[in-house]
Parts: structure tokens; sequence; C-alpha cells
């Protein structure tokens, strides 16, 4: 089974494509979509969009998680969190992939 995982945020989305068999994991990718502080949030959506819809022609993941929303203080970097995640949504949506929500991981050292 191939896994795409995707941290989503409108300047740095986390991506990686985890292979198993068995009980033997393999990164088949990993990285991160840049988008430049210059571009306008519209453009970063459609880039998160676009380079996801290329990494999974590429790698043919069965399956993608995303993490889930995070909660912030500010409601314009919720609302732009939350576009992002959308932009990788469709993304996985258009080619069929069942996604799977993670609980974002907590900071227990304090």
């Amino acid at each position: 089974m191939r896994v795409l995982a995707i941290d989503s945020s409108l300047r740095n989305t986390g991506v990686a494509v985890v292979e198993s068999n068995g009980s033997k994991l393999r990164a088949l990718h990993f990285g991160i979509i840049h988008n430049a502080t210059s571009l306008r949030s519209s453009s970063c959506l459609v880039a998160i969009h676009d380079r996801l819809t290329a990494l999974i022609h590429q790698h043919e993941p069965n399956c993608c998680a995303l993490e889930s929303v995070i909660y912030v203080q500010s409601y314009k970097t919720a609302i732009l969190l939350g576009a992002a995640r959308r932009a990788a949504i469709v993304g996985a949506a258009e080619r069929g992939l069942p996604g799977l929500r993670l609980a974002p991981r907590r900071n227990t050292h304090g």
C-alpha cells in the first residue's frame, strides 16, 4: 500500500509518499511544496493543487492522509490554513483517493 501524507500550509506544505510491505515501511518521496511570500494566496492554492496532482500521478498512492485542522488564535490564519487544506483535498479527490484525517501532533515537551 502507498500512502500520500500531507501537512498542508499555504507557504510550506509538507508531503511524503510512504509504501508499506508487511511490517516494512519505505519512503518513496518526501519534501515541502514551497510557495514564495511574493505569490498571492490564490496562486499558492493552485501551486499546491498542481504539485500534489503531479505527485499522485508519479507515485500512484492508494490513499491520502491529511493532518486535521489545528487550533489557531487568528481567524485569518485559520482561513488560510483551511484553504490550503482544501486545495490538497481537491487534488486527492480528483484522483479518487480515499482520505484519512490525522490529529495534529501535540508538543508534549512543555
